[in-house]
């Protein structure tokens, strides 16, 4: 998965979050990648990783989405 398949995917499960924490996370995804922007290739792919890993959680865990 690339930068760019990341944010997708993450905006797309932020969209089946409640309506009063879909704001907090696309501020928060839309912060992180501005400041990961200048990361080496190396590190963009172990935030990349560990992002899906707390994405997962989050989504799956916490709120209770359904895996598609």
């Amino acid at each position: 998965m690339n930068s760019l398949q990341l944010y997708k995917h993450l905006y797309k499960n932020i969209k089946k979050l409640p309506p009063d924490l879909q704001n907090y996370y696309r501020s928060h995804v839309r912060g992180q990648f501005n400041s990961h922007s200048d990361e080496d290739p190396e590190r963009v792919q172990q935030l990349i990783q560990k992002a899906i890993q707390d994405s997962d959680w989050l989504f799956y865990t916490k709120y209770g989405l359904k895996k598609q």
